[in-house]
């Protein structure tokens, strides 16, 4: 689920998005996602990744912690 995920990367300090900023508040699935032609399911459980300058530490770090949080919530 993209919202358990959004909230426990935020408890990490990093912050992400389940939707772009034009559709805020929207509870279906972004029609840019679906016109690059993912399912509903799928676009419905994406994340909107956004940065600046990112270091090579910052990244690896990113990565890291995106693994352990889905690790987590698939029970691995």
């Amino acid at each position: 689920d993209c919202e358990i995920l959004t909230s426990m990367l935020g408890m990490r300090e990093i912050y992400v998005s389940t939707a772009s900023a034009c559709s805020s508040g929207q509870n279906e699935p972004s029609h840019v996602l679906k016109a690059l032609g993912l399912n509903d399911k799928i676009a419905s459980n994406s994340i909107r990744i956004s940065y600046d300058k990112l270091y090579n530490d910052e990244i690896q770090f990113f990565v890291k912690t995106l693994k352990e949080c889905i690790d987590f919530i698939r029970g691995k």
